[in-house]
């Protein structure tokens, strides 16, 4: 997989922006502590909102253990590009290495991003599919905050 063009600020990652082969994470520097997402349009507010309620959610679903994005370097947004703190190795897990959880959590943001939570079994959804149009997930990359 190619490495997009992702231009982010001197303060908030160092080094180059490396894609994540979604099928394959093995492959990435997991020491890396940025989640990149590379959308095909900037996200206006609400849009953004929403990403980080998938976000969130898919974090706590698939990363277990890793701070709140409040923490450590946060979020930003850069034009297309969504920048959130992910510190990989930080996750706890016994079941699953980092590489299998960021695959996981890439798949799960995909769906999620489109579809909204997944639907309870008493047929509720803590949120529902974003209505409008998105901007689509072009790829997720990973970054260095130091």
């Amino acid at each position: 997989m190619n490495s997009p063009t992702v231009t982010l600020p001197a303060w908030r990652s160092r080094g180059l922006v490396e894609s994540i082969d979604e099928d394959n994470p093995e492959r990435c520097d997991l020491d890396k502590d940025l989640l990149v997402i590379v959308l095909d349009d900037e996200p206006d507010s609400d849009q953004a909102l929403y990403l980080l309620a998938v976000l969130d959610y898919e974090f706590r679903r698939s990363m277990n253990g890793l701070p709140p994005r409040e923490s450590g370097p946060g979020v930003s947004i850069h034009g297309n590009t969504v920048v959130v703190y992910a510190p990989l190795q930080q996750r706890r897990s016994k079941s699953r290495n980092v590489a299998a959880a960021l695959r996981d959590a890439c798949a799960g943001i995909r769906q999620m991003y489109d579809h909204g939570s997944p639907v309870r079994a008493d047929g509720t959804q803590l949120f529902p599919a974003y209505r409008g149009p998105l901007p689509r997930i072009q790829q997720f990359c990973l970054a260095a905050s130091r």
